[in-house]
Formats: C-alpha cells, sequence, structure tokens
C-alpha cells in the first residue's frame, strides 16, 4: 500500500503567511479536541514524557551544535529560530480566535498560579466503601 502523500505544516523558506497560519489553525483546533479526550492525570504524564524527550533533544543539539563551524552553527541557530518562529505564530493566532470563541470555558486566572489537584484516575466513578 503506498504511503500517503501529507502536506507539509510548515515551509521554512518561504516565511510565515496569514493564509498558511488560518490553514494550520484549522489542524491544531482538531488535534486540540482529540487531546482533550484523556483525563487531565494523563495528560500530565503525556506532557512530562514529551518534556523529558526535549530536553534530551535539546541537550543533543547542543553537544552536537559546538561541534559545527561558526558559520554552521550561526547558519542552523537561525532556521531553528526561525522554525520555532512559525510554531509560536501558529498556536498564538489560534489562540487569539479559539479565545474569542463562546463556547470556550473561561478560566478564572487569580487561581492560576495555584497548583492544580486533581483526584487520581480510576475505573469507577464512584468508591464504594
Amino acid at each position: 500500500m503506498p504511503r500517503r502523500i501529507l502536506a507539509r505544516r510548515f515551509e521554512p523558506r518561504y516565511g510565515v503567511t496569514l493564509p498558511m497560519l488560518e490553514t494550520e489553525k484549522k489542524y491544531v483546533a482538531r488535534e486540540l479536541e482529540d487531546h482533550k479526550i484523556p483525563s487531565v492525570s494523563e495528560l500530565q504524564k503525556t506532557l512530562q514524557n514529551r518534556q523529558a524527550k526535549l530536553k534530551q533533544s535539546e541537550d543533543a543539539l547542543q553537544r552536537q551544535f559546538i561541534l559545527l563551524s561558526r558559520q554552521e552553527h550561526l547558519a542552523l541557530m537561525a532556521m531553528f529560530t526561525r522554525d520555532l518562529f512559525h510554531i509560536a505564530e501558529l498556536y498564538r493566532h489560534f489562540l487569539i480566535e479559539h479565545l474569542q470563541d463562546p463556547e470556550t470555558p473561561v478560566v478564572n486566572t487569580s487561581v492560576r498560579d495555584e497548583p492544580i489537584c486533581v483526584p487520581e484516575f480510576g475505573e469507577w466513578l464512584f468508591k464504594m466503601e
């Protein structure tokens, strides 16, 4: 069975365009809906795993970047920073629209800095004691 050819999410050479962001934020919205299915504790574990993988990649990149010539190092860092900018702009544009959506739940920002206490996920909704 032939592999599906998927459109690339970002075409770094040509910069960020508003039509690209408009198209991409639809995919972010769909993915957000998928990510809202698991419990909060499962999402916290997923986040921790992804942060650990990101830290490993960052450490490896730092070790490899040191081995490059100054020119290659600066060129790759410029490319890497550009790609991170693309992703940040995508999420920024998504959040602008998402937060204006009347169906988006409003979070009380005054308690946002406090730790979230979430009960452990279990098989049963009600505990029998």
